[in-house]
C-alpha cells in the first residue's frame, strides 16, 4: 500500500504540473510593432534637441532656396539726380 501511495502522489504531482502548463493563461496580445516612421514621429514629438534640429534644417532649406533665387538674372532700376530743375535764387537783406 505504501508503494501505491507514493505512485499516487507522483502521478498527482505530475498531473498538476502538466495541467499548470497547459492551463496557464495565454500571454497578452503583444502590441503591434511601430513602423520606423511612427517611431521617428514619437521621438520628434518628445525630444527637444530633435525639434531644434528640425527647425535648423527648415531654416537652412529656406536659406538655400533664397540663395538659388539670387542666381537668376535681376532687373533693377534706380533714379538718381532727383533735384529741382529750376534754379532757386534767394536774396537776403542786410
Amino acid at each position: 500500500m505504501k508503494a501505491s501511495m507514493s505512485n499516487l502522489y507522483r502521478f498527482v504531482s505530475i498531473a498538476l504540473l502538466c495541467g499548470g502548463f497547459f492551463s496557464a493563461p495565454a500571454p497578452a496580445a503583444a502590441e503591434p510593432l511601430l513602423t520606423l516612421e511612427q517611431a521617428l514621429n514619437m521621438v520628434r514629438a518628445q525630444n527637444l534637441q530633435v525639434k531644434n534640429a528640425d527647425i535648423q534644417i527648415d531654416v537652412l532649406g529656406d536659406q538655400t532656396a533664397a540663395m538659388k533665387t539670387n542666381q537668376y538674372p535681376e532687373l533693377s532700376a534706380s533714379v538718381r539726380g532727383l533735384q529741382n530743375l529750376v534754379d532757386n535764387e534767394y536774396t537776403f537783406k542786410e
